[in-house]
């Protein structure tokens, strides 16, 4: 069959085992010396680790070779106009990451002020913990949606695909140390969030609190949030938590079908299956 050939090759490519093998070290690694250690009250921490790899994986196995990727590979094969000779090398290529940073900013913004686009990107809020997991647990819908509008970015300003695989490659690393879960130096992300977004500047963005959930959407450059004024903070408030509202978490089923058949708010906080730190026992509470 046509679309079982691709999720093979997927599923068999050195870059998908190389995947695996980052993300296992990575979880080893956490485990080891995490900033924050898991509320185990709410539930077990394999069965939130099995629910982000199974949404990742819907979109790495099906999405990716079957959707996005032929989209992504057509837009810069397709040219409403052809780059002279001088807007190519170092120089170009840095412009061409701001650019592509800078869309993603924008699309990040629109995600959560679009009732439409929101019942996608919470699944990705909807995550009680922060780990490198957490990267992957993206609606595949919305990673349809957000290639879509960045092969038109690549389109529109003729940017080559060896840029585009340089900045897919980088940005999913990036991805992973937004998320991570490790004990790092807070000075020196402070640094660091200067001019790139840290777990420490991103780990706001994912409290329940709205005004935290609606600031610091950068992707891996700062300077937009700092720019137009969605900032807000790098320093956990009291009581702070990640996760979204009054939710627990949902099985990787909701997560991946709810948004799609259900129209205006796609979950209900009465059917979560992992409970939310507020209703949790008391304890050392996870990041």
């Amino acid at each position: 069959m046509p679309i079982i050939g691709p999720i093979v090759s997927a599923a068999t490519s050195w870059d998908f085992l190389i995947f695996v093998a980052i993300c296992s070290i990575g979880l080893c690694v956490e485990a080891i010396i995490p900033r924050y250690r898991y509320d185990r009250t709410k539930e077990p921490l394999w069965c939130r680790v099995r629910r982000n790899v199974t949404v990742g994986l819907a979109y790495r196995l099906v999405v990716l070779p079957i959707g996005i990727t032929p989209i992504l590979l057509a837009a810069s094969q397709l040219y409403i106009w052809h780059r002279p000779g001088w807007m190519h090398g170092l120089a170009f290529l840095i412009i061409d990451f701001v650019l592509l940073d800078f869309v993603s900013y924008a699309l990040h913004y629109a995600f959560h002020k679009s009732a439409y686009l929101w019942r996608y990107h919470m699944v990705h809020h909807l995550d009680q913990h922060l780990d490198m997991t957490t990267t992957f647990r993206t609606h595949a819908l919305e990673k349809a949606l957000v290639a879509i509008a960045k092969s038109a970015a690549v389109l529109v300003f003729a940017i080559p695909l060896h840029t585009v695989i340089i900045w897919q490659t980088l940005s999913f690393f990036h991805g992973l140390y937004q998320h991570h879960n490790l004990r790092v130096g807070r000075r020196l992300e402070r640094w660091i969030s200067i001019v790139f977004s840290t777990r420490l500047f991103h780990d706001i963005h994912h409290a329940r609190a709205t005004k935290y959930t609606d600031s610091n959407y950068g992707f891996v450059l700062t300077i937009w949030d700092y720019l137009f004024g969605t900032y807000s903070t790098m320093v956990r408030p009291k009581g702070f938590s990640n996760g979204l509202d009054d939710h627990g978490d949902y099985s990787a089923t909701a997560l991946l079908l709810n948004p799609i058949f259900r129209r205006g708010k796609p979950f209900k906080a009465s059917e979560s299956r992992a409970r939310p730190v507020e209703l949790a026992s008391t304890g050392h509470t996870s990041g």
